[in-house]
């Protein structure tokens, strides 16, 4: 794996390279790692441009042979969803009831080695009523529920005498790693895009 970015994306850097190579004369690896290596390169910006086209492509082409897992991600995120929003309401009823601050920080410095960690994939009774515990027990609760796509899946952090979070677990699929690797990609041909502007607007 390459320091600058997950294994997955490595794999399809290593798929793509000759590819690119052969088609626009750069490779994907250096360019990625070095941007300025291409500084001066004839017509770098359309081969720029033309390489994050193909690589995209073949993203889009597993991502289309993976048509049923898509439609399973999309109904567990669903479900997620739907219980994110129960829970949350159960969150906000207890917070206020306690008077327990609910926040939403970035991040918070914690040792999360020693937080229990709770992962649930239903919502009954037990859990609502494990939250009432831990909300009338805590110093505060951290919502840091994220969202895939237009779907939220909760994480909530509960600080007091002992550190506990409630997480809704997503099932793994694949998916999830190719779509996060598509947002990596994107963000490292950004990196490449703008350091190459950056110089051309340094040159003018």
């Amino acid at each position: 794996m390459a320091d600058l970015w997950s294994d997955y994306t490595d794999n399809i850097i290593s798929i793509m390279e000759d590819e690119i190579k052969n088609k626009y004369g750069i490779s994907l690896r250096d360019i990625f790692s070095d941007p300025t290596s291409v500084l001066g390169t004839d017509n770098i910006d359309t081969k720029i441009a033309n390489a994050e086209e193909d690589v995209n492509k073949y993203i889009a082409d597993v991502d289309a042979s993976l048509a049923d897992q898509r439609k399973v991600l999309n109904d567990n995120a669903s479900k997620c969803d739907s219980m994110t929003k129960q829970l949350n309401q159960n969150i906000v009823m207890h917070t206020r009831q306690n008077n327990v601050p609910l926040i939403k920080p970035d991040s918070i410095d914690r040792d999360e080695n020693r937080d229990e960690v709770i992962y649930i994939s239903n919502v009954e009774n037990g859990i609502m009523n494990l939250i009432g515990k831990l909300i009338a027990s805590s110093n505060l609760v951290a919502d840091f529920t994220t969202n895939y796509n237009e779907y939220a899946i909760g994480n909530w952090f509960f600080s007091g005498t002992k550190n506990y979070s409630i997480r809704v677990n997503l099932a793994d699929n694949p998916l999830l790693t190719l779509d996060a690797t598509k947002e990596e990609i994107a963000s490292l041909f950004d990196v490449v895009k703008n350091i190459l502007k950056g110089s051309s607007n340094q040159q003018k």
